[in-house]
């Protein structure tokens, strides 16, 4: 249960990178896994220089309604959880 990134050169071809956020890695103050971590989006922030994941962050019966963001200096390195919080409050 995490995000695993895959790279391809051809869009034919897939190679596993392996597991880049993973449970053990995601702490919410207050609330206590396992989560679901999904639909990643990894995008450049050109500010800090680092690639910053968003996701979609939740208990397993979906009652936390949470967004995650982690940060890593490639786009297909370890990613460091940084913070998740309810977008609608």
């Amino acid at each position: 249960h995490g995000v695993n990134c895959y790279h391809s050169k051809d869009l034919l071809s897939w190679t596993n990178i392996g597991e880049v956020l993973g449970q053990k890695q995601v702490s919410i103050k207050g609330l206590s896994g396992p989560y679901v971590i999904e639909r990643p989006k990894v995008l450049w922030n050109a500010a800090s220089k680092l690639f910053v994941m968003w996701f979609h962050l939740d208990s397993d019966n979906y009652g936390y309604r949470y967004v995650g963001v982690a940060t890593s200096p490639t786009p297909d390195g370890k990613f460091t959880f940084i913070d998740a919080f309810q977008p609608d409050g």
